[in-house]
């Protein structure tokens, strides 16, 4: 994901929502017991009902077998589609969520048109402008389980004209709190990215490190001045290393401008 996102390419918004179905171990043979097959769902748009589970083979029970014709196991699981006024809703708490400091615990960023879902339920309709006390009664009566304190809270992060909220105030309050927020607690994909690219472990990275591992594992063609254009739009210190604090603002920036602003 931070490659396609370093080089702008746009991808999937599953890649951040992406969620999966717990299991056993799902190939045992006399030389292995490990979970290798995996069942991922995007959780904002499908709900996990139910999930089979799989057989405890233990190391003397080797697959496949009378029973199990493959050395894998299937994973076999339930889902239902959410409604879109589910989704809605979804959306409107994952927005709150984040300007209550709370992002984390939910784990779901929000696309332009998820901005738009959320805004669509506390404006209630066509509204242009979302009136402050309705926004509160809708916190309150749609289970958001949060104290009136926490709404006031949130509610002084936007910039609120005559007792409205615009959607463009709807839309820059979770920007910058989102931003706010990676910056300070870091993106836990983008940690395990930055070890990556840093191939000396110095805890910083070079152009050439960067240019090696685009290189070697990026899907799509990777051109070296384009890199080097990156690398140095990166390096706002111009020492010609870059820190994680350095390579997190240009993930998150670009994560902003691909999926929150358009």
């Amino acid at each position: 994901t931070a490659m396609f996102l370093l080089q702008n390419h746009p991808v999937h918004p599953f890649l951040f929502e992406a969620r999966e179905v717990n299991t056993r171990a799902t190939s045992v043979t006399t030389s292995r017991r490990l979970r290798i097959d995996f069942l991922m769902y995007q959780h904002t748009r499908l709900r996990l009902v139910d999930a089979a589970m799989l057989p405890d083979l233990g190391e003397g029970h080797p697959i496949p077998d009378l029973y199990h014709p493959s050395d894998h196991l299937p994973i076999k699981a339930q889902f239902e589609v959410r409604s879109e006024s589910a989704h809605i809703v979804h959306c409107a708490r994952a927005w709150f969520d984040c300007l209550a400091d709370r992002f984390y615990s939910q784990n779901s960023l929000l696309t332009f048109d998820d901005l738009k879902s959320a805004f669509f339920l506390f404006a209630s309709g066509d509204s242009e402008a979302v009136e402050v006390e309705h926004f509160v009664e809708t916190v309150m009566s749609n289970g958001f389980r949060v104290t009136r304190d926490v709404v006031e809270h949130v509610i002084q992060k936007v910039d609120v004209v005559q007792g409205k909220i615009t959607f463009d105030a709807f839309c820059d309050a979770y920007r910058a709190n989102l931003l706010a927020m990676l910056m300070k607690h870091g993106w836990r994909e983008t940690q395990e990215a930055f070890k990556v690219f840093d191939v000396d472990g110095t805890g910083d990275m070079t152009v050439q490190e960067l240019l090696g591992v685009l290189q070697n594992c990026s899907p799509a063609p990777v051109r070296e001045d384009t890199v080097r254009q990156i690398f140095q739009e990166m390096d706002t210190h111009g020492t010609g290393r870059v820190t994680y604090r350095q390579f997190l603002n240009f993930v998150g920036n670009a994560f902003m401008r691909t999926y929150v602003l358009t």
